[in-house]
């Protein structure tokens, strides 16, 4: 079936343009309804606000993107600004754009302004030619900072973080030629080639999809990546052939998370490994993050089993992903190894707690989540409610979906 026919009730048929707008406004709708506790009056109000600026600004969109289309069949895009910066998980979630851009231009030199964690995603300087540490020059001088960004006459400046004004004010000050972004909203009219806005209810990934997209990148194959380093891969296949762990099927489990309303309690992962290592005949690795090593270890003595293997230290995202890359199925909380995971292909059951299930989800087809059984209304932090959410997930609901998946993929 082709990518634009679908079937109802045995009938094949084609959806015109003005039914999949139609479409995707009810989707929008059925969102809204679907998880009314993650979605006030207040998002609803912005999404709409979004999306008529986005249409009132469309005309003078699509002239830029003439333009641009224009510029590049006399042109050869030499230079590219990126700016870009945030927490590992949203470092992660980017490398879709990020990736897009290199191979949409393998002959451009690539500016990074941002987080030196994209180091971690494309070792090497694969992706990115030049570095600028956004924090340490903003802490140091930001006129300074401006000059060395215009010091380069830059084709195209890209902004993947729609909801910083500082972000949209160094591309806009770079000087270049075009400039790409999808927020924030006062800043839309600002940029060249206009991305659709962050929707509230648009997956994280899909919203730096889009904003590639506007550049006139096809959607097709855009997915978080990882390259792994050589010495990442050598990590993995030495601890892999010390536990004996070649050929068999090896689960991971992460129960750690940066934030405390992220985490699932221990004795629940406890549980759900023990079940795990009676139902199944495969190995279990349990990986850990900053200041988690004794959580591993004791989840470790807790079970008892020489299936129970606790992963050796990882000092970074790429080193994880060397393990995640050797692993049938991952399980663990809504943080950034659950990115790693996405971005090395590997399947993953992932424990949501209170982030929205639909901004922030493992993105693609083979992952799986669980959401709470009750939430509060209005989720404020320090939570007032002792992480009801967290604690309303039960074992049982997240060893069901672990066993589904590994039914299905093993």
């Amino acid at each position: 079936m082709g990518e634009k026919e679908k079937s109802f009730r045995g009938i094949k048929y084609e959806r015109s343009p003005g039914i999949r707008r139609r479409m995707r406004l009810f989707d929008s709708l059925k969102i809204y309804s679907s998880y009314r506790n993650y979605y006030s009056i207040k998002e609803v109000i912005k999404d709409l606000l979004d999306f008529l600026f986005f249409i009132l600004l469309r005309p003078f969109s699509r002239l830029h993107t003439l333009r641009w289309e224009q510029y590049q069949k006399k042109n050869t895009v030499k230079n590219v600004l990126i700016v870009f910066w945030g927490a590992a998980g949203d470092m992660i979630t980017s490398s879709a754009a990020i990736k897009a851009v290199r191979d949409a231009y393998p002959g451009s030199c690539i500016t990074f302004l941002g987080s030196s964690s994209v180091f971690q995603l494309f070792p090497g300087q694969k992706a990115v030619n030049r570095f600028i540490d956004y924090d340490k020059a903003r802490r140091e001088s930001i006129f300074r900072l401006i000059r060395e960004i215009r010091k380069i006459k830059y084709d195209l400046a890209v902004n993947l973080k729609w909801s910083s004004d500082r972000a949209a004010f160094m591309v806009r000050a770079s000087g270049a030629r075009f400039t790409a972004g999808s927020g924030p909203r006062h800043w839309q009219l600002f940029y060249h080639l206009k991305a659709r806005p962050a929707y509230t209810t648009s997956h994280q990934v899909e919203r730096f999809i889009r904003i590639a997209e506007a550049l006139g990148i096809e959607r097709k194959g855009l997915r978080p990546v990882i390259e792994l380093s050589r010495e990442s891969r050598r990590m993995a296949g030495t601890f892999w052939k010390q536990k004996l762990l070649n050929g068999k099927k090896v689960i991971m489990v992460h129960p750690g998370a940066k934030e405390e309303y992220k985490r699932w309690p221990v004795r629940n992962f406890t549980e759900l490994v023990r079940q795990l290592v009676r139902s199944y005949p495969y190995p279990v690795i349990v990986a850990w993050g900053p200041k988690e090593h004794e959580l591993a270890l004791s989840l470790q003595r807790e079970i008892r089993s020489d299936r129970v293997i606790v992963c050796p230290e990882t000092r970074n995202n790429n080193e994880l992903a060397g393990f995640l890359k050797l692993c049938k199925l991952f399980t663990g909380n809504c943080s950034a190894p659950m990115n790693v995971a996405v971005a090395v292909d590997t399947a993953s059951v992932v424990i949501m707690g209170p982030n929205n299930p639909v901004v922030w989800p493992p993105f693609g087809a083979k992952h799986r989540f669980v959401i709470p059984d009750v939430r509060c209304k209005k989720c404020t932090l320090p939570c007032q409610e002792k992480y009801i959410c967290q604690t309303s997930i039960r074992v049982e609901s997240v060893l069901d979906a672990v066993r589904e998946e590994l039914d299905q993929r093993v």
